[in-house]
């Protein structure tokens, strides 16, 4: 018996002895992405360090935005964009490209919204960059983008995110997102965004044509503004009422950087002051390559947020880019 078992043990040790062990190649989880937000009014670029494993943004390595005013040329082109804007469009993208390389990004994604939405040449005009950058560029639906951009925006929460609404505000379209059933809903504002609020004013309010810009808007229109800017908000119901809303989009990032001094949370008497202060004010006065809107984003969200008993709004630098960022289904 001590013969037998004598011979199963040097047996078992031999066999372990000969079968090769496979290394468990470790899981790499860090990649350097970038993302191309074609937006209404602006074209902005973010390269960033992520954890793909956990979907999370480690650090942002670089962030550059350019101003090409897509919205703006629909409307004067019966809603397509003009050989002039597809040329600006175009370098802006070439340029955040070589800017951006520079932080070696594996790959590179780009997302188009509302002004490719609605332009009758939107989807040729954006496989024209797509072929001549070499980066997949793609339209994406507004609920996507409401979706992504809550999934970036709710980083800011200091409250539950159910009870939560994400405000995005862009050139060409608005957003509100939130969780119901634990889902993402959306509520759709697409044409009544900043370029379009713009519009209202010059058209409806300083009753003007071929004008623009709004400014400076004056103190004696301001009343009639703020009319203007809450029916921007009608229909608009949330199934709750919030604890907290966040904002991003250019709106609530980039205009009010400047005019509310990047204020975070704001209310509506913040608002109402800066409103008050640059009322008066020129483009030329106002200095920004924004200017045009400026100040008619200030009544925008001050007449929303009144017409919506939204007391005040935090803001989110995270937004639809980022959320493109950390999206599997664009990085398959």
């Amino acid at each position: 018996m001590k013969r037998i078992l004598a011979f199963a043990l040097i047996g078992l040790q031999t066999a372990c002895a000969v079968t090769p062990v496979t290394p468990i190649a470790p899981k790499i989880c860090t990649e350097v992405r970038g993302v191309l937000d074609i937006g209404s009014g602006a074209t902005k670029m973010k390269v960033a360090r992520v954890d793909r494993c956990l979907q999370k943004i480690e650090r942002i390595l670089m962030a550059d935005s350019i101003k090409v005013a897509y919205s703006a040329d629909l409307k004067k082109n019966d809603r397509k964009f003009s050989v002039a804007i597809q040329a600006e469009g175009l370098k802006a993208i070439q340029t955040l490209l070589k800017e951006g390389n520079t932080k070696k990004p594996a790959r590179w994604i780009g997302i188009a919204t509302s002004a490719f939405r609605v332009a009758k040449n939107g989807k040729a005009v954006l496989a024209d960059f797509a072929k001549k950058t070499q980066v997949d560029l793609r339209i994406i639906p507004q609920d996507q983008e409401g979706a992504l951009g809550f999934s970036a925006g709710i980083q800011a929460a200091t409250v539950p995110a159910s009870k939560v609404v994400v405000w995005d505000i862009g050139g060409g379209s608005q957003q509100f997102a939130f969780l119901k059933d634990r889902k993402v809903e959306v509520i759709k504002l697409e044409d009544r965004a900043s370029e379009g609020f713009k519009e209202v004013l010059i058209r409806d309010v300083k009753h003007e044509k071929d004008m623009k810009s709004p400014n400076p808007i004056g103190v004696k229109n301001l009343k009639a503004a703020d009319q203007a800017a809450r029916r921007f908000a009608e229909n608009v119901k949330f199934p709750f009422q919030p604890e907290q809303v966040i904002g991003i989009g250019g709106v609530h990032v980039n205009s009010f950087a400047k005019t509310l001094n990047g204020r975070s949370p704001y209310t509506m008497a913040d608002l109402q002051k800066a409103i008050t202060k640059y009322a008066s004010f020129t483009d030329a006065a106002l200095k920004d390559d924004y200017a045009d809107t400026q100040v008619s984003n200030l009544i925008l969200v001050k007449g929303m947020m009144e017409q919506l008993k939204i007391p005040a709004v935090t803001v989110s630098k995270f937004g639809g880019a980022e959320g493109a960022l950390v999206y599997p289904g664009f990085w398959r």
